[in-house]
């Protein structure tokens, strides 16, 4: 748990209790971030981190009902723009004491107006204070826009104030495209070109005096024509995908099932709801490593050698595994290494008693035996490497 505690009053007295706090799993890491102080706010703000998933911010607040609507909207609207400068996904959840079904009233008008020029949303649009008179108090603030976020207004009779839950998709952290410009000079009809360079009045080579702008000049106009008939285009290339799954149809429709009996079993929360959703989780994993394999093997019977590694570079080999937890796992990726060895440092010796074969019954060797003839002991040092490292 972290928390912060209430110091003292508006008047500087210290009080009895009050104060903020988020309660999180164990295997969460969570970090306090330092925010701009408040006079009307008690704010908490962490960046929240775990495995396999994408860092995020989430703040809980607290703003008393007797303080100015105005300046607490003012100093909440400083602490948002402090974190959104992280550029990660946002999630505020407290009593604000702002009855947003009241859309008539001009303090409602001036929150959603502070959350608006930010670009976030407030997503709770049901009473959470039931009595006297039904409003909703408590908010849920968040700078996610892609759907689905599950919100809920909890019924239960532990507090005047119902409980507010949210439960989003906050993915793993994706690389960025990488975006290139380049100037294609395949197609470019260079007759044209000449002829427009020749058309281009080039007298200021003679008159300008400075040689500066003589250059300028000269840029302007040669890059004029260039982009006439070669213009530069940017391209954005992203990671490559998974053909494995994208080819097969079937797997794809195994991977929808599975999701939604994950949804289902968010919403039953029954043990037949968990029990379906884990034996098709687990059928999904071992059809997703059977057509990993598969894939591998395909590539490696149908290219040549060089295609075969820049596809196992480009779809399996990647600088950011996890590293192994158990000795199990130690052991059984040790077993998996050796098997990779022992394959390739076999490849030698059956081209080998191939050729021999050949040269006996008279065949001439083929292209691919030539081409592979120094593999023998290269892939027998590699072996041996692999083994003692």
């Amino acid at each position: 748990m972290v928390r912060r505690d209430r110091a003292s009053s508006t008047n500087g007295q210290r009080v009895r209790g009050g104060g903020v706090a988020i309660l999180h799993r164990n295997s969460i890491q969570c970090q306090a971030l330092k925010t701009p102080e408040t006079r009307l706010l008690e704010t908490l703000w962490l960046s929240v981190t775990w495995r396999g998933g994408r860092p995020a911010i989430v703040g809980v607040i607290y703003r008393p009902p007797d303080g100015s609507v105005c300046h607490a909207v003012e100093e909440l609207q400083e602490q948002l723009r402090e974190v959104l400068l992280r550029n990660r996904p946002v999630f505020l959840l407290g009593d604000i004491n702002i009855n947003v079904l009241n859309t008539q009233s001009a303090d409602v008008r001036r929150y959603q107006a502070a959350l608006a020029e930010l670009n976030m949303t407030q997503l709770i649009d049901r009473p959470t204070h039931p009595l006297p008179t039904p409003a909703a108090l408590d908010h849920i603030v968040t700078n996610i826009k892609i759907p689905p976020a599950r919100v809920e207004v909890i019924e239960t009779d532990i507090s005047d104030h119902l409980p507010i839950a949210i439960s989003a998709p906050v993915g793993r952290l994706r690389k960025l495209p990488v975006e290139r410009t380049t100037r294609s000079w395949r197609h470019a009809d260079w007759d044209a070109i000449c002829l427009d360079l020749l058309l281009k009045d080039w007298t200021f080579l003679n008159t300008e005096g400075d040689i500066n702008t003589m250059v300028e000049k000269f840029t302007a106009t040669w890059w004029e024509v260039i982009d006439r008939h070669c213009p530069a285009r940017t391209r954005r290339y992203r990671r490559a995908g998974c053909p494995w799954i994208t080819d097969d149809p079937d797997l794809r429709e195994a991977m929808a099932e599975r999701d939604a009996a994950y949804r289902a079993w968010l919403d039953l929360r029954t043990p037949e709801s968990r029990a379906d959703f884990c034996r098709r989780r687990n059928s999904v994993k071992g059809r997703l490593a059977r057509a990993r394999r598969e894939f591998l093997g395909r590539q490696l019977v149908t290219s040549d050698r060089r295609q075969f590694w820049s596809s196992l570079k480009r779809f399996f080999l990647t600088s950011d595994s996890a590293a192994p937890t158990s000795d199990s796992s130690q052991g059984e990726l040790q077993a998996r290494a050796d098997s990779f060895n022992d394959f390739f440092s076999s490849v030698g010796s059956k081209i080998a008693d191939d050729l021999r074969d050949d040269v006996a019954a008279g065949r001439p060797s083929s292209p691919a035996h030539r081409c592979v003839i120094g593999l023998p002991s290269r892939a027998g040092h590699s072996a041996r490497a692999g083994q003692s490292g």
